[in-house]
Formats: C-alpha cells, structure tokens, sequence
C-alpha cells in the first residue's frame, strides 16, 4: 500500500465520490481505496490522505490530476515515513520495542501540549515536543519536514530464549552455573603437554 495527498478538491465533492474516481484512475475496486477526511485549505479547497496498492498509487502519481467536481486536482505521492514510536515518539522503533523512560504518548503532535489532539490544538505556533525535549531548534510540527531530531542510538536489550531465561531463573544468575565436582560424577581427566 502507497500514500497519496491529493490537494484543490472541490468543496462540493464528497468522499465516496473522491474514492469512486481515484478507484477508476488507479484501476482497482474502490473498496482497496481508503481516503481520509477531506479538510479545507485557505483557499477555500479541499485536501485529503489517500492510501492505495502501489501499482494503483504509481498511475495516480504519474496522471498528477483528476478531475473532481468542478475542479481539477493535484496528487502527489507522500515519500515513506520511518518507523515512529507512539511512546516516547522518537524515530526508528515501535512501541514493542522501546526502552525509553519517557512516555510522550499523550501529547499533541503539533504543540506539545496535553489533553487534545493536533487537529483541535489551539495553540498558534508549533513546537515540536520531541526536539524540545532533545534540546534542538522545537519551532516546527513534529514529523515535518523542518523536524530533523538528532538520532538517538540506543542497544537493545539482549533477550534470551526461554530454555535459557528458565534455567537462568532456577540456578540463580546466567552463567553461575556451579562447577561439576567429583561428588556428582561428572569429573574428567584433562591431560596438558608442553
């Protein structure tokens, strides 16, 4: 699946239709179309996300217009994002794998603050709360193309397979295994030459 954005939508055109038409265009059923809300821009236009099989997105992208209503829009294809944790929201890694301590799951993408979402954020000015958080210039949206927060290198943490995390939990700590000893018959003869 490719994402799409599909900007200058008539205001007078509704989802099903947008879908409908851009199903068409790509050549697939309309139901492998998904297409998010439709949002107005200053200029009185519409815009909306758009998610497509690839073979479907790559005709889209290379038409570059629909008609829609009244209008002609513009698509553009949406460069892949890389992996973001809904945790701490750094880059690189999901949540299952994430071994920050901080939790910025609850806050707004676009100003940083608590108890609403980006689309209803008062705020008048972003600021992006993982670069402020890592000290770098924050006066951009999070995930913009102005948010570029130095990478964070962290080791992951080694994890053992079960056999050994089980035998490690009845011996006490891995690797304090205890020595055999004659008194349990496991003693070898070890010859050394010089």
């Amino acid at each position: 699946m490719a994402e799409l954005r599909v900007t200058g939508i008539d205001i007078s055109v509704k989802r099903e239709e947008l879908q409908e038409a851009l199903a068409s265009a790509a050549g697939c059923g309309s139901a492998e179309v998904q297409v998010g809300e439709i949002g107005a821009t200053r200029g009185g236009l519409g815009t909306a996300w758009i998610k497509c099989p690839a073979a479907g997105a790559r005709k889209l992208a290379q038409a570059e217009k629909i008609a829609t209503g009244w209008s002609t829009a513009r698509i553009r294809a949406i460069p892949k994002r890389p992996l973001q944790c809904f945790r701490c929201l750094e880059l690189g890694h999901v949540r299952a794998t994430c071994v920050s301590s901080e939790d910025r799951g609850h806050l707004c993408y676009r100003c940083g603050g608590n108890g609403h979402r980006a689309r209803d954020c008062p705020a008048s000015t972003p600021k992006c709360p993982l670069c402020k958080s890592l000290g770098a210039p924050a006066n951009h949206r999070m995930g913009g193309e102005a948010c570029t927060p130095p990478k964070v290198k962290r080791k992951r943490p080694i994890r053992q397979p079960p056999a050994a995390a089980a035998a490690a939990g009845a011996e006490g700590t891995p690797g304090s295994a205890a020595e055999p000893t004659a008194a349990d018959g496991r003693e070898e003869a070890m010859e050394v030459t010089t």
